[in-house]
């Protein structure tokens, strides 16, 4: 057994003892007092140092806020319009209402009566930042923008892209003629892989961002209407409400019976302009296009973003109103069922 002392170790007072709780007490309503004076400030000090869902949430209604202030360029993402398959937010149609992300995302375009109208469609968007952000800012918002799926920053740029009124679009990787010199990369469809393979990648390629009305094709690429891999891919592109555009220039699209058959979006390039081209062979393709335009009412050109297409097409773009052509997104030349 614990034997306890019989005395404290230290003398006890009672008047000390009450003398004390006193002291204490007044101190404590000291404090009190200074902590109510000081609430607001403390309050905000120690929100300060919560990196807690306070943050989040404030976040989110700031989000909020954001997506329902209205849109003067363009309209916001529609939920509607996108589905997840296996972690990928992928473009689908809405099959309540029967909307698709082609008409929801293509920019509205009125055409001129008297007018012929052009499209030009930059190559590659994205993988040149900063020619990139040039062209978001700089050239008419009816000029479109083809964006890499292997662009970095590719979300961020084709969002301010679509906040500048400009039409976006997607590219679709398929294996070209010599392949794999070039390599069109890791996403590329590919003409002897099985229909699961080429299924995961098509869905892969269209996650990668969204907003986009449509995808386009490189124009070095190998499909034909023969080839045992069309039918399945372009029924995956247009059963999800999607437009298509061709960008081979020497033989008729791949896709075109059965676009036609069921009313898809689709369309084809006219003229081309390469990487490696003079600039006065650039003003021949662009003059080229203006012949187009005038003898059959429309015309598509599809160029790499280059400084030197750059700066041809945008001082183009400037002598169209004299010459009664119209610049147009590239949507409005699909043809299409409205």
């Amino acid at each position: 057994m614990i034997a306890l002392p019989k005395s404290l170790p230290f003398p006890f007072s009672m008047t000390a003892f009450g003398q004390g709780a006193i002291g204490w007490g007044v101190v404590l309503l000291l404090l009190i007092g200074w902590m109510g004076l000081r609430a607001d400030e403390t309050k905000t000090l120690l929100q300060s140092q919560m990196p807690s869902k306070a943050v989040l949430i404030e976040s989110k209604a700031a989000a909020s806020a954001a997506a329902q202030a209205p849109q003067e360029a363009q309209t916001p993402l529609n939920e509607r319009l996108a589905e997840e398959i296996d972690g990928r937010l992928v473009p689908r149609a809405d099959l309540t209402t029967g909307q698709t992300p082609f008409e929801f995302y293509r920019r509205p375009v009125t055409l001129l009566p008297g007018r012929s109208a052009v499209a030009v469609i930059f190559m590659n968007a994205g993988l040149a930042k900063t020619l990139t952000e040039k062209a978001i800012t700089d050239l008419p918002e009816d000029i479109t923008l083809a964006f890499s799926p292997y662009a970095d920053v590719i979300t961020m740029q084709a969002q301010a892209a679509r906040e500048s009124g400009k039409e976006i679009w997607l590219h679709l990787p398929l294996q070209n003629e010599n392949y794999p010199n070039p390599d069109p990369g890791p996403a590329t469809l590919l003409l002897n892989a099985s229909l699961e393979q080429n299924a995961s990648r098509l869905l892969d390629i269209l996650s990668i961002m969204q907003g986009y009305p449509g995808l386009i094709s490189y124009p070095d690429h190998a499909y034909t209407n023969v080839d045992p891999m069309v039918n399945p891919i372009l029924r995956q592109v247009f059963g999800r409400g999607l437009g298509f555009v061709d960008g081979r220039i020497d033989r008729a699209f791949w896709g075109t019976p059965l676009a036609l058959e069921n009313q898809y979006p689709f369309a084809q390039v006219n003229v081309l302009i390469d990487p490696m081209e003079a600039p006065d062979m650039i003003e021949m393709k662009l003059k080229q296009a203006e012949n187009l335009a005038t003898k059959f009412g429309q015309a598509m050109i599809m160029t790499p973003l280059t400084p030197l297409t750059f700066a041809k097409v945008q001082n183009w773009t400037n002598t169209l109103e004299n010459k009664s052509l119209q610049l147009v997104p590239v949507s409005a030349l699909l043809k299409h069922n409205d």
